[in-house]
């Protein structure tokens, strides 16, 4: 999981550093990563749940291996990137909110394909209509109506 799920950082900042005089990312850039992350996530649900887990047990076999610091640094790798990204693009939000409503997207996504039954219901909806419920918080933080 870890892997894949540095591949779709690395891949989003790819995709972002090739846009032209720091365009603005639209509603299909926001759904192509959510969608990315989320697939991770809700593949990988048991190997997410151990590392969410391995955060909150220090002394884990996880947490000594590596992996803890290997996600952290990808998802260091992002916020400060998109950062950046929302300053040259005029998106005029406080840094370290800005770090905040970044890093709480990135959870609210793991989390949902982690622990869709949980949070879903009985009656889980449909995968399109997570995901795109999932943009659309992450795409109106930044582009508001």
């Amino acid at each position: 999981m870890v892997q894949p799920f540095i591949e779709v950082i690395d891949s989003e900042i790819e995709r972002m550093a090739s846009r032209p005089d720091h365009t603005a990312l639209t509603r299909d850039d926001t759904l192509a990563f959510v969608s990315a992350m989320y697939d991770v996530f809700r593949e990988h649900r048991a190997l997410a749940a151990m590392v969410f887990a391995a955060d909150a047990l220090l002394e884990s076999e996880l947490a000594e291996s590596g992996v803890i610091d290997n996600v952290r640094s990808a998802v260091d790798r992002f916020v400060t990137y998109a950062s950046e990204e929302a300053w040259a693009e005029g998106k005029a939000i406080a840094p370290a909110a800005h770090d905040l409503a970044i890093r709480g997207h990135m959870a609210m996504v793991a989390g949902v394909a982690t622990f869709g039954s949980w949070y879903l219901g009985k009656r889980r909806p449909s995968r399109k209509a997570v995901i795109n419920e999932l943009t659309e918080w992450v795409y109106i933080r930044y582009n508001p109506p």
